[in-house]
This record gives C-alpha cells, sequence and structure tokens, in this order.
C-alpha cells in the first residue's frame, strides 16, 4: 500500500513539501514521470526549512515568504497548531 503524506507547500512543478507527524520532508522529482524523492527531513524551524530550499536552488513563493512572520516557528508547534489532536489521517 502506497502512503501519502499531506502537502505543506508546493514550490513548483518539481519541488514540493509533504509532512507527518515528525517533520518537514523536501521532496523532488528529476521529471513529471518520475517518482518523488525524498531529500530534506527538517524537524526543527520554518528558518532550517527555508535555508535547506535555498540550499537546492529554489527559494518559498515571496508571498509566502512573506506571510509566514515567524520563521522560528518549530514544527511541532506549527504541526501542534494545525493538528490538536496530535495526529491525522492520510
Amino acid at each position: 500500500m502506497k502512503e501519502t503524506y499531506p502537502l505543506f507547500l508546493k514550490i513548483n512543478a518539481r519541488t514540493r513539501v509533504i509532512y507527518n507527524s515528525l517533520q518537514w520532508i523536501i521532496q523532488v522529482q528529476t521529471n513529471p514521470k518520475a517518482r518523488w524523492k525524498n531529500i530534506y527531513f527538517i524537524a526543527s524551524d520554518l528558518k532550517m526549512l527555508w535555508a535547506s530550499l535555498e540550499e537546492i536552488g529554489v527559494s518559498p513563493p515571496k508571498k509566502l515568504a512573506k506571510a509566514i512572520n515567524n520563521p522560528s516557528l518549530t514544527f511541532k508547534a506549527w504541526f501542534n497548531k494545525k493538528h490538536p489532536s496530535g495526529s491525522y489521517t492520510t
């Protein structure tokens, strides 16, 4: 059975950020028919997520970057706000 995780952010056609209950996961796709490949697992904060995206040569959309006014927001704090029960269903 194929497990899918919720989408946190679609950067472009070949880069996205998904998440599970432990972390954000940056994925890339080499071509439209290829499988998504996990390249970074970030459980710290948005600042590290942005830095990881910049390291692979992509930036989050400016509108989103401006909307997020707390780059020190941790994954755990974000997840608990989005999923108060502490879990989610896929």
